[in-house]
């Protein structure tokens, strides 16, 4: 801010000069208001930042082959959740070791930022309800699922943010809901099922598959430079002709999409994917590539349709592992 008056005071760091424009917010907005302590010096004291009490899951030695985990209710200042478990699991197995277990936890409610993060494989987060910004960054091989029932899906209603799979090398995706802005962004290798998206989706995409349930916002693919997406033929997409083109898929894409569609259908219950596999004769879906194609069509799809083939095999009900109520944090 600017000088007050003519003199040299400034108004930057001194909270007596803010108050409430109305007093029906005089109350909310009088703990932010409020002086923070001072040494004697007069400098600022600043406290640790307090993150509030939430939900993490933490693998537990010997909860393999347990019972039934409960499902936990999230709300949005609940950050990173996964991310924790993810460490411990693998700290304690190393990558190798630990991509030959399966564990999966449920929740339900508004996750904050970040849902998923890091996710490794032999991991599966189910959440029931919606997700803020990032969900799966990094991503390196395990499962997110989210869903807010079939209403929700045949709405249309937005239930991830934006900037999602941000830079993932791995794993899975599947949304039964639309997301916000530049989904997929410099997705490097991961599967994404999301029934429709903003502006920017895919963008930077250099591998993996993105299959896109809906319509999508202007600029789609923009500097993709590998791996597909897939988009219904009689969806509106603002594809960036600059870089991606739009063809029919080859007959061999038409198994790989019923195999990607019926997962999306067991996690999910999308009703969406579940009318496109009901319909009679060929998928409603066409290929968007790049411009330049890196390598060949099935190189894209080899990664992604091990674990679909059962080469990584899907979680047991009695895998399912419990989770601990703390602090959240990666």
């Amino acid at each position: 801010m600017g000088a007050l008056g003519g003199g040299n005071s400034r108004l930057v760091g001194d909270e007596t000069k803010l108050r409430a424009r109305m007093a029906a917010d005089a109350a909310w907005l009088k703990p932010l208001l409020t002086a923070p302590p001072r040494s004697a010096s007069g400098r600022v004291e600043c406290a640790p930042r307090q993150v509030p009490d939430g939900y993490d899951i933490v693998w537990h030695p010997g909860t393999s082959g347990g019972g039934r985990s409960s499902v936990l209710t999230l709300r949005n200042a609940h950050r990173t959740i996964g991310a924790r478990w993810t460490g411990e699991f693998v700290q304690r197995h190393g990558a190798a070791q630990a991509a030959g277990e399966k564990h999966e936890a449920a929740f339900r409610g508004t996750a904050g930022q970040s849902f998923g993060a890091f996710l490794v494989s032999g991991i599966t987060l189910r959440l029931t309800g919606e997700a803020n910004d990032y969900v799966g960054k990094g991503l390196c091989g395990g499962t997110i699922a989210v869903s807010a029932g079939a209403r929700a899906s045949r709405r249309g209603d937005v239930l991830v943010g934006n900037t999602v799979l941000y830079g993932a090398t791995s794993g899975q995706l599947f949304v039964a809901g639309r997301s916000g802005e530049r989904f997929a962004v410099r997705n490097s290798g991961a599967l994404a099922v999301v029934e429709g998206a903003g502006q920017h989706a895919c963008e930077y995409m250099t591998a993996g598959v993105a299959v896109v349930l809906g319509s999508t916002g202007c600029n789609f693919g923009a500097g993709m430079t590998g791996g597909l997406a897939y988009v219904v033929s009689n969806g509106e997409h603002g594809l960036n002709r600059e870089f991606v083109t739009l063809v029919p898929p080859q007959s061999a894409e038409e198994e790989w999409l019923r195999l990607v569609l019926q997962e999306h259908v067991r996690l999910t219950g999308s009703p969406r994917a579940g009318k496109l596999l009901a319909q009679k004769g060929p998928l409603p879906l066409w290929r968007v590539q790049p411009i330049h194609l890196p390598c060949p069509i099935e190189a894209t799809w080899r990664p992604i349709l091990a674990p679909l083939r059962g080469d990584v095999a899907a979680p047991a009900a009695e895998d399912i592992v419990a989770v601990s109520q703390t602090a959240v944090g990666a």
